[in-house]
């Protein structure tokens, strides 16, 4: 009996504490796999071992329908983004399965794990970066508050397990991008649009949540075929020919105001669209990112003067005095988590 009472103990401790998620579908992940390894080599007395096998069993069964219930759909409701999976033909497609079945660990799930464990352990990299999340680990981790309230908000299939596929190779013939459309307005009014280039790490849905709030915009967040986040001149004209006819198509976009915001390595896509589709936009913002191409159009730079890229964005304002920017003194490459209010008042502009 003592080691039954140590065994559920460390079991439940591990889900609680040691596993900080607030991800049903994760927890029954969990829990799934201990009751299964339970019933299988559980570390009990044998005169025990039908009841504790039939107890491994309900739990593993009970475990499996909530993943099953809560496991995110392959199918937007009214409420959700929409996340569009494109073939080679450029027809809608649904996600493949094995990058469908990663979602047993949510993307807010990646990131509390994250955080969590590099409190403890050193991160591998170095840097400004590594210092940056050192200091947030310490203090109030924005990381975690803003994807705790990400989790609020109606989610689909993450896409990041895609990207990682097409970075060993598959799929490769398939494209994807995120959409919001506020559902509130007539469909009779043309639509500012906001397209949002990811940087490393790939394409997350918490980057739709963060612009979603701008009134009155749709959001559009394509991914690369990887996940480095450096885009080419074909994904822009993806963007350009391709993604936004689409959404085009189910709501009124006004194409004389869309804008171009590029994230971190998302600022090479910002390079090649004012090189070579500047028409097609209003206007162009670096968010801690590395700007090398001009146009007369807006141009914004944001960053922190502790980042990396801070003297380049400080010398590119210089050369260009028409160049917008906001620089924060104290901020390194994640203002653009730190200051999101001041950001998206910025850019509301």
């Amino acid at each position: 009996m003592f080691k039954k009472i140590i065994y559920i103990f460390l079991c439940l401790l591990f889900l609680g504490f040691f596993i900080p998620s607030h991800s049903l579908v994760f927890k029954s992940f969990l829990l799934s796999c201990m009751s299964i390894t339970t019933l299988l080599f559980f570390p009990f007395l044998k005169k025990n071992k039908n009841t504790v096998r039939w107890i491994s069993g309900g739990i593993s069964a009970l475990s499996l329908v909530f993943l099953i219930l809560f496991f995110p759909s392959r199918k937007e409701n009214e409420t959700s983004p929409e996340s569009l999976f494109l073939d080679k033909n450029e027809n809608r497609v649904e996600e493949p399965l094995p990058s469908y079945l990663c979602n047993f660990i949510t993307e807010a799930d990646v990131v509390r794990l994250s955080t969590f464990y590099s409190a403890l352990l050193p991160l591998p990299a170095g840097g400004v970066i590594a210092k940056e999340w050192d200091e947030m680990n310490a203090f109030d981790n924005v990381f975690l508050r803003e994807y705790d309230e990400s989790l609020m908000q109606p989610c689909v299939s993450q896409v990041t397990p895609f990207q990682a596929f097409q970075d060993l190779g598959c799929y490769k013939d398939m494209r994807h991008f995120y959409c919001y459309i506020p559902k509130h307005l007539p469909n009779a009014k043309a639509m500012r649009v906001v397209v949002f280039l990811h940087g490393y790490m790939g394409n997350f849905q918490f980057y739709l949540n963060y612009f979603r709030r701008l009134e009155n915009t749709v959001v559009l967040a394509p991914s690369t075929s990887d996940l480095n986040g450096k885009w080419t001149n074909s994904d822009l004209m993806d963007i350009v020919k391709l993604y936004l006819p689409m959404v085009n198509n189910q709501v009124k976009l006004d194409f004389s105001d869309i804008h171009l915001i590029g994230l971190s390595n998302g600022g090479s896509g910002v390079n090649v669209a004012i090189n070579n589709f500047s028409k097609h936009f209003i206007s162009f913002t670096f968010i801690s990112a590395y700007p090398e191409a001009y146009t007369s159009k807006k141009i914004t730079l944001i960053c922190g003067m502790k980042d990396s890229f801070a003297n380049k964005n400080k010398e590119y304002a210089q050369e260009h005095p028409s160049v917008q920017h906001l620089f924060f003194s104290e901020e390194r490459h994640f203002s653009f988590l730190n200051k999101k209010a001041e950001i998206l008042n910025f850019i509301d502009q």
